[in-house]
Formats: structure tokens, C-alpha cells, sequence
């Protein structure tokens, strides 16, 4: 069988929704098929989306021409959900056509996250947010309308989906994983050897992971722990660079605050080391990868109850979104009771053990084969004679 992945972005394995895309590509080779990645730069364009504002539409005009001919060297296509919002009919019927949104436009409908900004100026980029998340909504809604099949990577979005009209065998759950090398490097720290109090973050430093909500939640462990100390990995994304991040903080925290801007895959086992205790205030998700990372290192993750997490991190450990007091208490606990720690730290390392990209890879061939199978079957019937 034939796997074809476009992406609008780079297809880096240090960026988040690319990195996806690449390991699910690698687990579906070890079942047997034959994978091929393209990023924007396959379909002839200079740009991203995230350099141009204007690119998007590019992106979305070339994989549609570069589909129109090339989609019937194919078995699926994976592509995603806001990539495609063209008529079916301009396709190969043979083909699956799978879309895949990263973040469900539906959440920002009912999720709201917190903007560092006053007054006036709030309201109106706030109103400029709403004005151009309506035209991508739309965008979203109708290639989502017009692809064979829906893959999200949490069963909110899908519950979401179904909840909004599309049918439940349209939409199937495909979440993100490790492969067996980074399981094996991350399973083999030892948390437990750590001296001091120390709490990771994984993940870009934004609005949306709550870039707010981290100095409240900083202070008060502080209050509690003292010698407390902070590390931030991967933030580049809306700021640049370590200052602007720690410049987010008030100065009485910054000295215990490491900022780790970028880092290669193989490194993150180092950079977790002695850390005991994950944070991850995230309001919208579709996975949360940073957090699996952190679990498969034995370290307990307290993260918002919101779409991504919500599907692997223990009960105990999610608390309501905004919560900042059940936020930094909930961390506080974990870090001043090491039974209850050292109980979590093993139940997370499980659970991180389950979502082995091998094991994942086998679902999710499983279930392009059974769909594949579907399509066809009914296409061949709406051709037959009476």
C-alpha cells in the first residue's frame, strides 16, 4: 500500500506537528507500506505558511493541483485539515483522502486563553483573532466536509466532531507515540536520584500553552518551595529567544528559571535529568507530545484538563482549565510527598510505555487497510449497472 503526507511546514523531527507526521511515516514502513513525505517545497513553493500570511492559500492551491494528477500513484493521502477545501469530485475516487487538523477550530470557539496585553489593545487583537479564525474555521469546515475520513489525535476532538454533524465512522483516533529507541533512552532515567526540586515544561512558550498562567503558577511553588528550580525546553516559537521568555517573569524568579530555547531530540534525556515534576497548562492541544516525553521519563506531568492530555495524563494529575491555585497546589503535593511521587512517577512510565509508535503504527494500518477496502467497495457499487 501507498502512503503519501503532505505538510505546510517544514517536515523537521525538531518541530512538533512535523515530527508527528515523520514517525507516523516510520511506523507505517516497518507494517509494510511504501511512504513518501512532502513538504511545500515538493509542490514547487518558496514559502510556508508561517512566513507568509498569503501562503496558506498557496499551499492549499498546489496540493490540490499536485492531487488533481498525482493522487491515483496513491492508496491515502494524509494531509492537513484546513488543506483542502475543494469539491471531492476533483479527486481520484480510488484514493483515501484523509484530513488531519492540528488544533479542532472548534476549541478556540469555546476555549478562550488568557493575552498578556492591556486594554484596547487587547479587545482589538482579540477582535483581528476572532475576524481571521471565522475565514479559517471556514476553511477548516469544508475540507474536514469533503475528505473521505477525519484523523484526530484525541477522542475530544472526535466527541467534538460527532457532536457537530459528522458521521462517527468518518472520524478515526490516531494519537501520537514514541519510537522504541526514545522509550528506551527516556524509561532509563532515574527521577528518584534527583537532590533538589525541579519542574520541566516541554513545549513552545505561547498564549495557548499558557504563557500567563506560568508566572502565577511559578509563585506560588515558590511560596511553598523555595529552592524550587524551573526549566523550559523547546520554547522558540512567539519569542525567540531565552530573555524575551524570561522577561515574562518577574525578576525575583528569573535566576531559578533555565531556558532551553531549542534542543535536538537525543539531547532531551540529558536536559530532563533531575527533574521530578512536569507542568504543562496548555488550554488547547491536539496530543500534547511534550508531556508523553515527560511521563516516559518517570516524571508526573500536572497538566489542564483540556483536548490532548486529557486522553493519557491520570485524573489526578489534570486540573480545570485556568485553575492556576489547583495548578501550582497540585505540583506543590507531588514535590513535598515522595511516596505519592515515586506512585505516579511509575504509573506515568507506564502509561508512556503503551504509546510505542511500533504498536500504533499496527492500528493505524489496520485501519487505512479496512477503509481503503470500504471506499472502494462502495464506489464499485455506485458504478454498477442496476
Amino acid at each position: 500500500m501507498r502512503l503519501a503526507i503532505f505538510s505546510p511546514i517544514t517536515l523537521a523531527p525538531t518541530l512538533g506537528a512535523a515530527k508527528h507526521r515523520i514517525e507516523q511515516a516510520k511506523a507505517m514502513e516497518t507494517h509494510g507500506w511504501r511512504t513518501s513525505l512532502f513538504d511545500y517545497r515538493e509542490l514547487g513553493l518558496k514559502e510556508n505558511y508561517l512566513q507568509c500570511i498569503h501562503s496558506k492559500d498557496a499551499y492549499n492551491n498546489a496540493l490540490k493541483d499536485y492531487l488533481i494528477t498525482n493522487a491515483a500513484k496513491y492508496d491515502v493521502v494524509l494531509y492537513e485539515g484546513d488543506s483542502l477545501p475543494y469539491p471531492r469530485d476533483l479527486f481520484y475516487q480510488d484514493t483515501l483522502f484523509v484530513a488531519s487538523p492540528s488544533l479542532l477550530f472548534y476549541h478556540f470557539q469555546n476555549i478562550q486563553f488568557p493575552l498578556d496585553l492591556k486594554g484596547r489593545l487587547k479587545r482589538i487583537l482579540y477582535k483581528y483573532i476572532d475576524s481571521s479564525e471565522a475565514k479559517h474555521h471556514k476553511t477548516t469546515w469544508l475540507s474536514l466536509m469533503q475528505a473521505d475520513v477525519i484523523q484526530v489525535q484525541n477522542n475530544y476532538d472526535k466527541a467534538v466532531l460527532i457532536s457537530n454533524g459528522f458521521p462517527e465512522d468518518k472520524v478515526i483516533t490516531i494519537p501520537c507515540g514514541l519510537d522504541s529507541k526514545q522509550l528506551a533512552q527516556l524509561c532509563s532515567l532515574n527521577q528518584e536520584t534527583a537532590t533538589k526540586p525541579c519542574i520541566a515544561f516541554i513545549g513552545t512558550f505561547d498564549f495557548r500553552k499558557g504563557a500567563v498562567d506560568f508566572p502565577h503558577i511559578l509563585s506560588r511553588v515558590v511560596e511553598k518551595i523555595p529552592d524550587c528550580t524551573f526549566k523550559f525546553l523547546g520554547t522558540k516559537g512567539m519569542f525567540a529567544d531565552a530573555q524575551h521568555v524570561l522577561n515574562f517573569f518577574p525578576k525575583r524568579l528569573q535566576s531559578s528559571i533555565t531556558i532551553i530555547p531549542t534542543f535536538s531530540p537525543h539531547e532531551l534525556g540529558a536536559l530532563l535529568k533531575g527533574c521530578q515534576v512536569g507542568m504543562f497548562p496548555s488550554y488547547i492541544e491536539s496530543f500534547g507530545i511534550g508531556v508523553l516525553e515527560m511521563m516516559a521519563a518517570g516524571i508526573p506531568v500536572v497538566c489542564y484538563k483540556s483536548p490532548g492530555p486529557s486522553d493519557f495524563v491520570p485524573e489526578d494529575l489534570l486540573v480545570g482549565i485556568g485553575d492556576l491555585e489547583s495548578f501550582a497546589s497540585t505540583i506543590i503535593e507531588l514535590l513535598n510527598n515522595k511516596v505519592i511521587l515515586k506512585k505516579y512517577s511509575k504509573q506515568v512510565s507506564l502509561i508512556a510505555e503503551q504509546y510505542n509508535w511500533n504498536k500504533i503504527g499496527a492500528e493505524v494500518s489496520k485501519a487505512y487497510y479496512s477503509l481503503v477496502k470500504r471506499k472502494r467497495q462502495l464506489e464499485a457499487q455506485a458504478v454498477a449497472p442496476a
